[in-house]
């Protein structure tokens, strides 16, 4: 939870490699949810388009997580001294956490999470390197 937390923060201050690291590390420590259940209730929170948008770009959020890990694309590959990312694809990322979170503690609703989902993270095509 302080994860996403802390994701938003950063995504508000406009620090996007953080925000999205963190709502990524959130999201991959949330186990036990059930797929079916988790991808309902992602595609329930508003902007769900914003998922599909993000991961169909050149380098999709896995790549840009792996970026963010090794500055590289793939194992072994060219190291990638920059690469710009888009308030869209934190947005994505944090409604991915907090659908994750919601199918693992569907009783745990917190202020900022609620405000996140009814429109706080609107997603603008702006970039951060």
């Amino acid at each position: 939870m302080r994860q996403i937390h802390a994701a938003i923060e950063h995504l508000e201050r406009g620090d996007f490699e953080c925000a999205i690291a963190l709502a990524d590390e959130a999201e991959g420590t949330l186990a036990g949810a059930d797929e079916v259940h988790f991808l309902q209730i992602l595609k329930g929170i508003s902007r769900f388009h914003e998922v599909g948008a993000a991961a169909e770009r050149t380098d999709g959020l896995n790549d840009r997580m792996h970026w963010l890990k090794h500055a590289r694309l793939i194992l072994h590959g060219p190291r990638i001294e920059k690469a710009i990312i888009t308030n869209v694809e934190v947005t994505a990322t944090i409604r991915k956490a907090i659908a994750r979170f919601r199918a693992v503690y569907a009783e745990v609703k917190t202020p900022q999470m609620l405000s996140f989902e009814n429109g706080a993270g609107s997603g603008s095509a702006t970039g951060n390197e």
